[in-house]
């Protein structure tokens, strides 16, 4: 417990910056596990253009 105490005491600053901040890196995130997801779907491609054009598909970009 003494190691978790002396990280938070440490890192204080960007804890706190953290919590307060209204950022969030849930749409990166969401991204990131669609492109997984449709990695592991679509495992066998011919080639990388075809999962790319997937990906693009899926994404909508």
């Amino acid at each position: 417990m003494s190691k978790v105490a002396k990280t938070s005491i440490a890192r204080k600053k960007v804890l706190l910056d953290t919590i307060i901040s209204l950022l969030s890196n849930g749409i990166m995130e969401g991204t990131n596990n669609k492109f997984k997801l449709i990695k592991r779907r679509g495992f066998g491609y011919r080639n990388d253009a075809h999962f790319f054009l997937r990906l693009r598909l899926e994404t909508g970009r």
